[in-house]
């Protein structure tokens, strides 16, 4: 799904965490949502989002999504391909009746370290990706399939 530049500030609020797990739907203009969500970051600095299952949460399984890459977010999934709602093409939030989380609790993760507004190391601002500092590409992106298994 291509998303409208239009929908990318939302995005970039959406997925702004702090370290701290933190409740984010207060803002958001859905409606009937029926769940949990817990944003933030592990003890290695790794993006999560922690959806709870609009079914039967304490029974239903746990997902665990990582999208393919290495580098690529798993955000992009959440909200342009099987999260609770998706950002339609006028920037537009809008319920999906096909979301994962009608039957399982979903824990998105971003890996590796440098992937989408997963930060690699103290001191580094937000952004897309860690990998390009000042054109010249940074040690710790340097992941190919054998290294992102390692991880």
């Amino acid at each position: 799904m291509k998303l409208s530049p239009s929908a990318l500030p939302l995005l970039l609020l959406i997925n702004t965490a702090t370290a701290a797990p933190a409740a984010i739907f207060g803002f958001l203009n859905v409606t009937s949502l029926t769940l949990k969500e817990e944003t933030g970051y592990d003890q290695l600095m790794i993006r999560y989002q922690f959806d709870t299952s609009m079914n039967d949460p304490t029974s239903d399984p746990v997902s665990i999504w990582h999208t393919g890459g290495p580098g690529g977010s798993s955000m992009y999934g959440l909200y342009g391909e099987l999260g609770y709602f998706q950002i339609s093409s006028s920037g537009l939030l809008a319920n999906d009746d096909y979301s994962f989380n009608k039957v399982s609790n979903m824990l998105y993760l971003e890996s590796p370290a440098g992937s989408f507004l997963t930060p690699t190391a103290e001191g580094m601002s937000s952004g897309f990706s860690y990998c390009m500092i000042d054109g010249k590409r940074q040690d710790v992106c340097n992941w190919n399939d054998m290294s992102q298994a390692a991880a």
